[in-house]
C-alpha cells in the first residue's frame, strides 16, 4: 500500500507537470551548473523546498574539481543549488527505488543524473492524476 503523498511532493509534482518541459529537462539534466535558488523558484519549486538544497560549493584547485565563470576564470567558491540533489530527493519522494540504485551504478555524475531525471519525468507522466 502507498502512503499518501505530503503536501511538498503534491507540489512539486504539480510543478513538474505544469511548467515549461523544454525549461524544466535543460535544468534538471544538467549535472554541472550550481544554480541559483531562482532558477528552480522561478519554475514553481517551492522556496523553503529549493532552499533546504543551497550548498556552499569550492573550487579545489583541480580542472575538473574546479568551479569556472562563463568567462573561463576559476570561482573560488559559489553558494547555490545541483539538480543532481534535487532530482535525487525527487525520486525518493516518489519512490523510484531501482532508478536510484541504477543511479548508483554510473561512473559520472551526468549519467547518474540522466537515469534519476527520467525515471522521475515518467514517473510524473505517467501518474499525472
Amino acid at each position: 500500500m502507498r502512503m499518501p503523498m505530503d503536501l511538498t511532493t503534491k507540489r512539486i509534482k504539480k510543478v513538474l507537470v505544469e511548467a515549461n518541459q523544454r525549461d524544466l529537462a535543460e535544468i534538471l539534466y544538467d549535472a554541472h551548473t550550481i544554480w541559483d535558488i531562482k532558477t528552480f523558484t522561478a519554475l514553481g519549486f517551492p522556496p523553503k523546498y529549493v532552499k533546504s538544497f543551497i550548498r556552499t560549493y569550492k573550487s579545489d584547485g583541480s580542472h575538473k574539481g574546479n568551479i569556472y565563470a562563463d568567462d573561463g576564470s576559476i570561482i573560488k567558491e559559489l553558494e547555490g543549488v545541483s539538480s543532481h540533489r534535487i532530482v535525487e530527493d525527487m525520486a525518493r519522494r516518489f519512490n523510484l527505488h531501482t532508478a536510484l540504485e541504477a543511479s548508483y551504478m554510473k561512473a559520472g555524475r551526468g549519467s547518474s543524473l540522466a537515469v534519476l531525471t527520467d525515471a522521475v519525468l515518467k514517473h510524473v507522466e505517467e501518474n499525472v492524476a
